[in-house]
């Protein structure tokens, strides 16, 4: 009774509540051609005026004749058209209120609900999303009982899609997302395309919002064969604006601009939706974007002669004020932009607020208000984290923390101006906030499903670190570079001018991991010297003499810095046994990851596709796993190693899992760097023999460590806030305890010996970042090139004590043996010299013996420790790619062939320690380089359309 109860009363509130979704009433009964609207209720090109007149004067009959509900019912409908056409929404919403204590006043629950869906129209009229959001919920959940694919359940179905915007429009993406696809539900059991093309269109805008680009494009995709089919101008109208705004993220300001002048267009004419007027604030956007800052200037102060003469909905006023803040501080009024932007901070919408309080933040600091700029970034902040707390997925919290990296780095930056070394608490906190969350989330929701990782006190960090660590976390804000530095016992905060800003720094650190694949040792001493001096000796003041350890956890362009190659005589490499994280706050987070229950998988060698070559040191690099490592060892390899045999023996069972061969890295697509194994079955996922980063993600893994020899593996897009989104990374957020991986392409060469050296030392009870700084150490004493050793890099924690036992080697027992015996016969012998005691035998004879045991066991230890591959250097080159083409220069001249396809050519120049001379020029041969370039060097890069064809190798100067 009570379920039918409440289906009579939605089915009495449908004529009321259609006028107000769809736009059918009595009044338009003539007019079968109505267009309906599913964001904002707008009747087209009719005469509001008349309409409110017109329902005034049938309430005014019906008063007459006593007939009190029928006066309520047209006072509702007279309501609804004041809401169209008012900008005053203090008069619209006082006629809603009345209007609704009159209907609970006699009962009539139709006109309760017709007026609660015109209030929450009349709210998102005027931007006021807090304010819609509880009555469009309220309405759905009255209206619960109505079967969805019901003719009558129309008014339900646009509900459902408006509520999904302004809970979007709040941030609440999570909750949106349920919301738009409980509405594409029922508009497919409906057959609406209507509300179904626009459900696609809203969520591709709450995706963009969130940065999903990605997605956004495939719900817009959606969107459009439903606009084919039923030409509505309502469902054109919001896919052209949705389109249009997508098209601006991408960066192509004038298709969106088109777009947006397009969709002002179309609410023009169907009679000013609400549109329009937003579609001319996202034109001004558009111009802003191509610089075109006077013809942006002219279109904002025609919306602001609009707004005065009462033409503009005032809802929209937050918007505008972004616009002319944006406009301010290009054209460098910092003044004018700061009472824009303060306006803009204002609005009930969350991205316009947020973005609103990160131009207030700028402008204060700008004019030295720091104090103020703190409080407007902390304010931006709270927004941010509001905002993860509204998603889930890691993808897309890892895109709001990419977009809004650049707010942790500023309130440092700022924290260091208004407190200097005092704020090195406060600032190594505010870092973490900031800092690898999407790669902790992952981690965090190991343990518990979909859990967000909170942020740890500083004091959390210090009791991580052992007595020997120094932690340096590095802040790359856009005008200076900071560094904290901390121990069990202090945490320090400096800044580093020496580094430069954040663009300069960037490029000497490209141009030094550029000259360490190509140059020997000396050729690198100056540029490795100036570096340490500027970046990493300041930091590390006041560090305890004892400290071996060295933890970095980078920012920006320091996150493809070769660490160990740092410094001239010592080099970081003999100083430190180094690592590298993404977060302090992942060396705190012990992930209990279930026991594994066998020793080591060893994949190596894979039978590769066409256009991979063979690996011949990776079998010997497998060779040297075994011969070190005690216990359960299974080895794939040739063709056996395919991503199904390797899915079949279950990685998440092993305690070290260690690839030799070949990744390909995919700087756009992160998800598609992949392992190169064996071609699998064709029928099957892995038919192709690439194990991807999308694969690795997904899985769950037990491995204390994961060991990625092969090229590139810890390369990747730089993602802002979240760090290098390399093979890396995804091993770590599957539950790896550690990872070693390689900045660059390697050559095989020089696997086997690090490999041997890694697991002799683990074996023999090293932590892990002595045993890796061995083995780099070892490849650099065999003569191996920089390239080679300083490609290898630890991340994760450096104390860790891999559970691998050491295998017994026989030859190992015979050296000992053979030392013991020599050292026992040559004490023998000293005592019968000594003694002067007359044996069978004279004292020489032990003594000799001694020397021919010391001999053989010399030979036996020297059998124990050699790998193939022992002669590296002079093998270090295979594999490196040669570049497409080099410069030539002569006396200060430099002169090069041109790239075919290329449309500029430029070059840039370095001096002799790395540090870049102006920025990188277009020039055609010859290029003169400048007088200070005097030893330095130079390198020409060829374009196309403004994209990388080809760089040449760095050639020196004269």
């Amino acid at each position: 009774m009570r379920a039918r109860a409440r289906v009579a009363m939605w089915s009495a509130a449908v004529a009321a509540l259609t006028l107000l979704f769809s736009g059918a009433s009595a009044y338009a009964a003539q007019d079968t051609k109505r267009n309906t609207h599913p964001y904002f209720v707008d009747d087209g090109p009719y005469d509001f005026a008349w309409r409110v007149a017109h329902s005034r004067a049938l309430a005014a009959v019906a008063a007459a004749r006593g007939d009190v509900a029928s006066e309520a019912r047209h006072d509702a409908m007279a309501c609804l058209f004041e809401t169209l056409i008012t900008n005053d929404p203090r008069l619209a919403s006082a006629s809603c209120e009345s209007m609704r204590r009159l209907g609970t006043r006699l009962g009539l629950i139709d006109v309760q609900l017709a007026v609660d869906g015109i209030r929450a129209e009349l709210a998102l009229k005027f931007l006021n999303f807090p304010a819609a959001e509880p009555l469009l919920a309220s309405l759905i959940a009255r209206a619960g009982d109505v079967d969805p694919a019901s003719p009558d359940a129309r008014p339900l179905l646009r509900a459902r899609v408006e509520h999904g915007v302004a809970l979007a429009a709040m941030a609440r993406y999570n909750e949106a997302a349920i919301e738009f696809a409980r509405a594409r539900e029922a508009a497919q059991r409906a057959q609406d395309l209507v509300v179904l093309g626009s459900a696609d269109t809203w969520d591709c805008w709450s995706l963009m919002n969130q940065g999903e680009t990605r997605r956004a494009h495939e719900a817009c995709d959606r969107a459009r064969p439903g606009l084919a089919q039923t030409q509505d101008m309502y469902y054109d109208l919001d896919l052209t604006y949705v389109d249009a705004t997508l098209r601006m993220e991408d960066g192509d300001f004038a298709s969106a601009m088109a777009g947006f002048r397009h969709a002002a267009v179309l609410a023009e004419r169907m009679g000013g939706a609400l549109l329009g007027p937003i579609a001319r604030t996202q034109v001004v956007a558009a111009l802003i974007g191509q610089r075109r800052l006077d013809d942006a200037r002219a279109s904002l102060e025609g919306i602001n002669h609009d707004l005065a003469a009462g033409r503009f909905f005032m809802g929209l006023v937050p918007q505008i004020e972004y616009q002319w803040g944006t406009l301010e501080r290009l054209s460098d009024h910092p003044a004018d932009a700061l009472r824009h932007f303060i306006a803009a901070s204002q609005s009930t919408e969350h991205v316009t607020s947020l973005w609103g309080f990160r131009g207030t933040a700028w402008a204060r600091r700008t004019l030295g208000d720091f104090p103020g700029a703190r409080s407007a970034l902390e304010e931006a902040i709270r927004r941010v984290e509001t905002a993860r707390i509204g998603v889930t997925g890691a993808s897309a919290r890892a895109t709001i923390a990419r977009e809004h990296a650049g707010l942790y780095s500023d309130l440092i930056s700022v924290r260091w101006q208004i407190d200097g070394p005092a704020a090195a608490a406060a600032a190594l906190e505010i870092a973490e906030a900031g800092r690898a969350r999407a790669l902790l989330d992952a981690m965090a929701s190991a343990q518990v499903a979909g859990a967000a990782a909170p942020t740890l006190r500083a004091a959390d960090v210090q009791a991580t670190l052992g007595a020997g660590d120094v932690l340096v976390e590095y802040v790359s804000a856009e005008d200076r570079l900071l560094a904290i530095t901390v121990t069990r016992d202090h945490i320090g905060f400096t800044a580093l001018p020496g580094a430069g800003t954040a663009q300069t720094l960037a490029r000497r650190v490209d141009f030094f991991e550029s000259l360490v694949q190509e140059a020997d040792e000396a050729a690198i001493a100056p540029a490795a010297r100036r570096l340490e001096q500027d970046v990493l000796a300041p930091a590390l003041t006041g560090a305890p003499a004892t400290a071996r350890t060295l933890i970095v956890a980078a920012d920006g362009p320091l996150q493809r810095m070769p660490w160990d190659a740092l410094g001239g005589s010592p080099r970081g490499l003999d100083r430190w046994d180094i690592v590298t994280i993404p977060s302090s706050s992942v060396l705190a987070r012990r992930v209990r990851r279930a026991s594994p229950s066998a020793a080591a998988l060893v994949v190596a060698a894979p039978a590769n596709a066409d256009g991979f070559g063979t690996l011949p040191a990776a079998r010997a690099e497998a060779a040297a796993v075994r011969r070190r490592i005690g216990g359960e060892v299974d080895e794939l390899s040739g063709t056996a190693a395919t991503p199904e045999r390797l899915a079949a023996l279950r990685p998440e069972r092993f305690a070290l899992l260690h690839f030799a061969s070949h990744a390909v890295v995919d700087a756009a697509l992160p998800m598609r760097s992949a392992l190169i194994l064996a071609p699998g079955d064709p029928r099957s996922a892995g038919a192709d023999g690439r194990w991807s980063a999308g694969d690795i993600y997904g899985s769950t893994l037990s491995a204390d460590l994961v060991v990625l020899s092969a090229c590139a593996t810890a390369a990747g897009a730089q993602t802002p806030g979240e760090g290098v989104m390399s093979l890396s990374r995804a091993f770590l957020s599957a539950g790896a305890g550690a990872t070693i991986a390689t900045l660059w392409n390697v050559p095989d060469a020089p696997g086997p010996v690090f490999a041997d050296v890694l697991y002799r030392e683990l074996a023999g009870g090293e932590s892990l970042a002595a045993a890796a700084a061995d083995a780099r150490r070892e490849l650099r004493r065999r003569g191996a090139p920089p390239r080679a050793w300083a490609a290898y890099v630890l991340t994760g924690n450096p104390h860790a004590r891999i559970g691998v036992t050491p295998r017994i080697d026989p030859w190992r027992v015979g050296a000992r043996a053979a030392a013991g015996l020599s050292f026992v016969s040559l004490l023998a012998g000293l005592s019968m010299a000594l003694t002067r005691i007359r044996w069978r035998f004279a004292w020489p004879a032990p003594v000799l013996s001694a020397v021919i045991l010391a001999v053989a066991a010399a030979g036996l230890q020297l059998r124990t420790s050699m790998s193939p591959g022992w002669d590296v250097g002079s093998l270090a080159d295979r594999g490196v790619p040669q570049a497409a083409f080099a410069p030539a220069v002569e006396q200060g001249s430099v002169t090069w062939s041109p790239v075919s396809g290329a449309d500029e050519h430029l070059v840039e120049v370095f001096d002799a320690d790395g540090r870049p001379l102006g920025f990188p020029t277009a020039s055609t041969a010859p290029f003169v380089a400048p007088a200070e370039a005097v030893r330095g060097w130079v390198r020409v890069e060829a374009r196309q359309r403004g994209q990388r064809l080809a760089r040449s190798p760095l050639t020196r100067l004269p």
